[in-house]
């Protein structure tokens, strides 16, 4: 009977590991180590940047992070391990501007976009970018950190200068988890990360609560990423998301307290993102089968 017990305890905890997210909470101590994609955006005028750029190739000289992660570049100088990509940026010469960048990676295709209507920077509606330099403090994905694509905060009320993140080339129905980074060594933000879609109220996109004054109201699957400027790294917003018909998820992300109310909007903040396979309940359940038997026998050869 406990040997029974113990195999049954093992599944569960198994398919309880599976189909559970992990909560952004605390500094940061690890990447997601399983993921199939690991994209690093190097945000601010590449003419300027002259520090290593996560996202050397395997046969480059930097190679994985000191975490075993190869990290994909989306812009930066190629002098540095980018890929030659300016992102939007109102410090580069010529300045670059838009709304939404795409950038595909083997068979996925990342889609980082705004809302054209409540996001700005400056005079227009844009994405921004900023390389900081490396976060003080810390030696765990510096090079990752230390710069960043945003959104400009617009607004009184948080979530409507959203950023949206969609991949898209995955297996339609499919569960995967997706973490992302978010971090700006300047100053102290708040930032919510949530798979729930935006609604519209009034011409304006947010989360709202019905009302007609638009009052902001959390997501229940929100969650917060809050540093501290010159603070530690924090650790990233992980959501597990089904794919639709068309193989698409997207996660949305906007500068705030997070907290139900008419609060002020802050910017929005992207430094990186992670995406990696939940596997199916019956190959979970087949691993914790396993598992089982390799307990039996062992026991048996006691």
């Amino acid at each position: 009977m406990k040997k029974y017990i113990l195999g049954t305890l093992g599944v569960a905890a198994v398919l309880l590991f599976v189909n559970s997210a992990i909560a952004s909470t605390g500094n940061f101590t690890s990447p997601l180590t399983s993921a199939f994609l690991s994209v690093d955006l190097n945000g601010g005028n590449i003419a300027n940047q002259n520090a290593t750029t996560e996202g050397w190739g395997t046969s480059g000289p930097l190679g994985p992070d000191n975490f075993g992660v190869q990290w994909s570049p989306w812009g930066g100088p190629t002098g540095t391990g980018g890929d030659g990509t300016q992102l939007p940026s109102s410090q580069s010469s010529p300045t670059v501007t838009a709304t939404s960048i795409s950038k595909t990676f083997g068979s996925v295709t990342a889609t980082l976009s705004i809302d054209e209507v409540n996001s700005s920077y400056y005079s227009g509606n844009t994405l921004n970018s900023r390389d900081r330099g490396a976060p003080s403090g810390t030696a765990n994905d510096a090079d990752m950190f230390r710069d960043l694509v945003f959104a400009g905060s617009s607004g009184a009320i948080q979530g409507q200068n959203y950023l949206q993140l969609t991949l898209s080339g995955l297996t339609a129905g499919a569960q995967y988890e997706i973490a992302t980074y978010s971090f700006d060594t300047t100053g102290s933000h708040s930032m919510n990360w949530t798979a729930t879609a935006p609604t519209e109220e009034n011409n304006k996109d947010g989360w709202w609560d019905g009302t007609a004054d638009g009052t902001f109201t959390a997501p229940a699957d929100e969650q917060t990423i809050t540093w501290t400027g010159g603070g530690a790294t924090q650790a990233p917003a992980i959501f597990t998301v089904t794919a639709n018909g068309l193989g698409d998820i997207s996660v949305y992300g906007f500068g705030g307290n997070g907290v139900t109310g008419n609060q002020n909007a802050d910017t929005s903040y992207l430094n990186g993102f992670q995406i990696e396979t939940v596997p199916e309940p019956a190959t979970a359940a087949l691993f914790g089968f396993g598992s089982l038997l390799s307990m039996l026998f062992i026991r048996r050869r006691k």
